[in-house]
């Protein structure tokens, strides 16, 4: 989950340059680690479900950020991203990490990557 986390701060710093290539990208990775980590693990803890409960919690999300960057339209964006950004708080939630909280980055970490297209 810690490198979706990345791909979810690139995914915002790629927008928000309007590098929608980029940010389409950025999704598919997010896609792609949620599909790996429910594979490799159905349950985690005490979380018998979690194979459910993640696409359950991420499916309308990423189908709306992906609209919106097809779309290339930031403000339809920043909304799925911040509706995708809660549904993954809520999924934490009902995993019982409720202490993991994701937001928006307030800053590029990655200053090695240059996101404007």
């Amino acid at each position: 989950m810690g490198v979706i986390q990345q791909h979810h701060a690139k995914l915002y710093n790629s927008a928000k340059a309007r590098n929608w290539a980029l940010a389409e990208y950025q999704i598919d990775e997010i896609k792609e680690g949620l599909e790996t980590s429910v594979r490799l693990y159905p349950q985690f803890k005490e979380v018998k479900e979690l194979s459910v409960l993640v696409p359950a919690a991420t499916k309308d999300g990423l189908e709306n950020l992906s609209k919106a960057v097809r779309n290339r339209d930031i403000d339809e964006f920043f909304t799925a991203y911040n509706s995708l950004t809660n549904s993954c708080n809520a999924c934490h939630n009902a995993a019982n990490r409720g202490f993991i909280v994701i937001q928006a980055p307030a800053a590029s970490e990655f200053s090695n990557q240059k996101f404007e297209p």
